[in-house]
């Protein structure tokens, strides 16, 4: 049962952080396509 517990309430927290790795990457590739226009254009 306790083992059972601890799977289930790690699940969500490491759904969590993943899914907020995935904004993270997505924010840092849209900087970078900012950032190589931004080079590209001076």
């Amino acid at each position: 049962m306790q083992h059972r517990y601890g799977c289930t309430t790690m699940l969500p927290q490491m759904y969590s952080y993943a899914s907020e790795l995935h904004i993270m990457i997505k924010d840092f590739k849209s900087w970078e396509q900012e950032l190589g226009l931004l080079t590209r254009r001076s």
